[in-house]
């Protein structure tokens, strides 16, 4: 708006000293040559033509930030695409889990291991097997489940379970019946882990799927 009124002053102030200049012309025409005052007129129009054209280009881009709702229509915008499909918690679980055992697989060989018919194999052979099965899965082991027993109890010593005891760590087999305490044999020692690492999945998951991948096939690529 201080650009407007400044604009106006000027104009008004050109105005009055074209005005002025014409009316000593008409009372006295011997006080102003006649090319001065036409020169005089023709810079006049110049400057209030420029002035216009100034005041109304400004006047239109105040207008158009007062009242943007008036200004012209938003240029087209391309379409977005449509975003990925995420999948659920629970579905990239089942990702991790296929990929977990997919480590065992690497490491030790333990799908083809369990999926083999070993039957007909040799205790020598199936016990060699077994070794390198049970270094590789061991290696999968140690880095990603911290492993220690439920129990410092040694197995096949006596044992009584007070009340209060964390039921879901302990399972009864035999004679069981009333509430603790419990009285009994160490069977088993049981383990629990302090740290589950499961692996981490970097390609992109489908938002459903109807199998997960646990170890890709291998091809050999001939020369």
């Amino acid at each position: 708006m201080k650009f407007i009124h400044s604009a106006s002053r000027r104009i008004l102030v050109l105005a009055l000293i074209l005005t002025l200049a014409n009316a000593v012309n008409a009372i006295r025409p011997d006080q102003i040559a006649h090319n001065a005052l036409a020169l005089l007129n023709l810079l006049g129009c110049i400057v209030l033509a420029m002035e216009g054209l100034l005041l109304s280009k400004r006047t239109y881009k105040f207008s158009r930030s007062e009242h943007p709702e008036k200004s012209g229509p938003d240029p087209v915008k391309a379409p977005a695409a449509p975003p990925s499909p995420v999948a659920s918690r629970e579905e990239r679980t089942r990702h991790e889990i296929a990929a977990m055992l997919g480590l065992f697989q690497d490491k030790g060989r333990l799908v083809d291991f369990l999926m083999e018919d070993i039957t007909a194999q040799e205790d020598a052979r199936v016990g060699q097997v077994a070794r390198v099965v049970h270094q590789g899965c061991r290696e999968v082991l140690d880095k990603h489940f911290q492993l220690k027993r439920v129990t410092d109890a040694a197995e096949g010593s006596a044992l009584t379970l007070e009340p209060g005891h964390d039921s879901a760590s302990w399972r009864l087999v035999g004679s069981v019946s009333g509430e603790a305490p419990q009285k009994g044999t160490v069977l088993h020692a049981g383990w629990r882990t302090e740290k589950v690492t499961l692996p981490e999945i970097t390609r992109e998951i489908p938002e459903s799927s109807d199998s997960y991948l646990v170890a890709p096939a291998e091809l050999e690529v001939s020369a």
